[in-house]
């Protein structure tokens, strides 16, 4: 099974023209930022020796799409069926979500959080074999792991700004980085950052109340980080995240956010999910 953050993949066998491909069905309908796999959705996919050190027959970066928006990706093509070695020596795989064409022979890719919509496109994930397997294996299996952070805001109002209307709060994140190197292959993100900030939309299948962002890892401490929402008439109101707070890769973080008028800035703490915490930001 390939699911995200935790669970694992099942890769069946198949025999044509005897050479021993690799079936791709990940068992459950879950992908990288929402409950289901979609349509379109792709894998890469590159098979290595038993060290990483060496691409078997040329299979770099094969590329598998869902087609039909279930549990089973298949090669767009002829060319990118992922065989085991002919010569039945052992293999790993390593794959990565969401697919990219051009990808460099070293996988260090520039990757950017700037534009949010949608968030499949920027939801970075990637997975590798835990031990070796060869053409008699009857399972395989991968482990994925988001790399990245997940932000979600659920706004909230109180008497002084009951009159606010939460769909037209426009969200821009400040103080984070929109762009840096990833490298795919050892899983690291990069030390060169771009700085900028980050637009977040309402998208059509969220709750007015809500918004949702991906960003980069990020330790504690660093520049101060602000949630700026903005309303129809100029009004700005502005939360501050507690510095102490660190985003982990993998970890999703619930921000309750007040709309207030009294200008007094306040800091508070969140728990990621793994923990079932959250708190209240006001926005002031």
């Amino acid at each position: 099974m390939i699911t995200s953050c935790s669970n694992d993949t099942k890769e069946t066998v198949i025999d044509p023209n005897q050479r021993v491909a690799v079936e791709i069905n990940t068992g459950l309908e879950t992908r990288a930022s929402n409950a289901t796999w979609d349509r379109g959705d792709k894998i890469g996919i590159t098979m290595y020796d038993p060290t990483y050190t060496t691409i078997l027959e040329d299979q770099f970066n094969r590329d598998y799409i869902n087609s039909a928006r279930l549990t089973t990706f298949t090669p767009v093509d002829e060319q990118e069926v992922v065989y085991f070695p002919q010569d039945g020596s052992d293999m790993r795989l390593k794959a990565y979500y969401p697919y990219i064409a051009d990808l460099p022979a070293n996988m260090i890719v520039r990757w950017s959080v700037a534009d949010q919509d949608p968030l499949s496109a920027i939801d970075l994930m990637t997975a590798e074999h835990v031990s070796g397997f060869n053409s008699q294996s009857d399972i395989v299996y991968l482990h994925f792991y988001h790399r990245l952070s997940k932000l979600i805001f659920i706004l909230d109002t109180e008497e002084d700004t009951a009159g606010v209307t939460l769909a037209d709060c426009q969200l821009t994140i400040t103080g984070m980085n929109t762009a840096n190197n990833y490298d795919l292959f050892n899983n690291q993100l990069g030390t060169n950052p771009t700085a900028g900030d980050i637009s977040v939309p309402l998208r059509a299948d969220e709750a007015d109340n809500q918004r949702e962002a991906i960003v980069f890892p990020r330790p504690a401490g660093g520049e101060e980080v602000h949630f700026r929402f903005t309303t129809p008439d100029g009004s700005i109101y502005t939360a501050i995240m507690s510095p102490e707070l660190e985003l982990e890769e993998g970890k999703q973080y619930i921000f309750y956010i007040v709309l207030a008028r009294n200008p007094t800035i306040v800091y508070a703490d969140i728990e990621d999910w793994k923990t079932g915490g959250t708190d209240t930001i006001t926005a002031r």
